[in-house]
């Protein structure tokens, strides 16, 4: 009798430890397919970064969010990684998918180094010039570059700039620019950059030294949504949930409940910088028990 309680309990044992790995497997999952998309594509972010000016760090996080880390059909049906839309001048092949608005053009690409060479492009040499002052702050200034493609209209979500310096903060991106975490462009440098460029230093602080996200897109003053609530909600009882409607994302949830983006993205088993499909249950004050279904982009040609 002994021996077989014994028995019993080496084996529930065993079955706790095997369940246990597995739960550490899968919640690195995620991790590991981000640090396998930097391994393959760094080089050519730096070779990139040499070439035409715009940071490696910036190129990989960008790369990461809107590619979703290289699995998004975007990125895997059209090579695009950069979530790049057609625009006027675009002349090379084209997809249709459902962004901002059903049917978007997006660019489609022969491989993926041609989404990476027309990244740099694209910021470069856009027609309407909306990048230009970047290039006058240093690469290893990655903050200000973040903030600036946001301000400059990169993304229609308030929070890109924050999502972007994550990455690089987490995935110590910063050292495919030779540089160090929160490098800073020197003051004695800073009098001979354009109005544009120092407007970006000026909203940089701000908005990065808060968990709130600050409204940086172009027009708009560096200051927190009157919407938004910057009083901490009481304590949430029992599991607190939220049911994701059209054109709400996560930053937009964490504002309405004041909850801390980083940990709404860490209850929902997220990557940092995804969004939600519509009708997907958010768990509010406690872990999801399984990832939340993202935002899907389908397209056709």
């Amino acid at each position: 009798m002994i021996f077989k309680k014994s028995k019993a309990l080496l084996g529930l044992f065993f079955l706790l430890a095997t369940c246990a790995c597995f739960v550490s497997f899968s919640g690195n999952k995620t991790d590991e397919l981000i640090r396998s998309y930097v391994d393959e594509f760094d080089e050519i972010a730096i070779e990139e970064s040499n070439k035409s000016g715009v940071p490696a760090s910036i190129k990989m996080a960008q790369a990461l969010i809107e590619s979703r880390y290289g699995t998004s059909n975007l990125a895997v049906k059209a090579n695009n990684h950069f979530g790049i839309k057609c625009k006027v001048d675009w002349t090379g092949e084209k997809v249709l998918a459902d962004d901002d608005a059903p049917n978007e053009c997006f660019r489609k690409y022969p491989s993926a180094l041609d989404s990476y060479l027309d990244h740099s492009e694209f910021l470069k040499y856009h027609r309407l010039h909306f990048y230009d002052h970047l290039f006058e702050i240093d690469k290893r200034d990655y903050t200000s570059w973040a903030v600036g493609l946001q301000h400059a209209g990169y993304s229609t979500t308030n929070y890109y700039g924050r999502s972007l310096i994550h990455l690089i903060e987490k995935y110590e991106l910063y050292g495919l620019d030779d540089s160090s975490k929160g490098w800073r462009i020197p003051k004695e440098q800073r009098a001979n950059l354009s109005s544009k460029a120092k407007e970006v230093l000026a909203i940089k602080i701000q908005a990065v030294s808060t968990n709130k996200s600050a409204d940086v897109r172009p027009g708009k003053t560096n200051q927190v949504a009157s919407n938004q609530r910057i009083v901490p909600i009481e304590e949430l009882p029992k599991t607190k949930v939220h049911t994701v409607k059209q054109n709400e994302t996560m930053e937009s949830i964490a504002n309405l409940y004041s909850i801390d983006i980083q940990k709404l993205y860490d209850n929902n088993k997220l990557f940092f910088g995804a969004q939600p499909a519509v009708g997907a249950i958010i768990y509010l004050n406690a872990e999801s028990p399984s990832a939340v279904p993202t935002k899907k982009v389908e397209y056709e040609k």
